[in-house]
């Protein structure tokens, strides 16, 4: 059977988790009251829909409704969520009938997609950038190479910071690159990366 809460369980206890937050736990008021309004729009969702036990479904169809009908943003939708996680985890407490197995941790967050436009540096701007890092100290010279190697073949951070030294074919003049998914490219390891590498190693490996 799956796990679920009756909706007249989660109506009832609602009054004594908001007396604890306030009189015994000396919660915010004012984050107490926002805490109510989203229980509050979550009750009279459940009843509106006329439904008598929450389950994951009914949870997961709230979080569509918030964000088709109310045309509600992440933000706003990941604070009703907190605010229901959090009751939920007071009636787990409170012994109240399937809170206890009810997986209210798993609950995912809502993320808001990008829509703006994706930008590029302009040459001029990479330089201006290269030109800012401090390469007379180690660590500056480190960043150098980091931000060169991102720039000059394209590379995500994480496969940047990846590399190693056994990725570096010396003799054909390539890199071999992890990418995502476990995909592998080579790349071209032209005269100034390999002397940039070089002198990096020196730097990375001076006692």
């Amino acid at each position: 059977m799956n796990a679920c809460i009756s909706v007249s369980d989660f109506d009832l206890h609602l009054e004594d988790y908001h007396d604890l937050r306030i009189n015994v736990l000396n919660h915010q008021p004012s984050g107490v009251e926002a805490n109510k309004r989203d229980l509050n729009l979550f009750s009279n969702y459940l009843h509106t829909n006329d439904i008598k036990k929450i389950t994951g479904d009914e949870m997961l169809n709230f979080i569509g409704w918030l964000r088709k009908e109310r045309d509600n943003k992440a933000g706003s939708i990941n604070r009703k969520e907190s605010s229901i996680r959090s009751y939920f985890k007071y009636l787990r407490f409170s012994q109240v009938k399937g809170a206890d197995a009810f997986p209210i941790e798993s609950l995912p967050r809502a993320r808001e997609p990008y829509s703006g436009p994706i930008e590029a540096l302009t040459p001029e701007e990479v330089i201006k950038l290269l030109n800012s890092v401090d390469k007379d100290s180690v660590l500056g010279f480190r960043d150098f190479v980091l931000y060169t190697l991102l720039y000059s073949l394209g590379l995500r951070i994480s496969e940047a910071l990846n590399i190693s030294i056994e990725d570096i074919d010396y003799e054909n003049k390539v890199f071999h690159i992890h990418g995502k998914g476990r995909k592998k490219r080579a790349l071209p390891l032209t005269e100034y990366l390999l002397e940039i590498i070089n002198k990096w190693m020196i730097y990375r490996f001076k006692p």
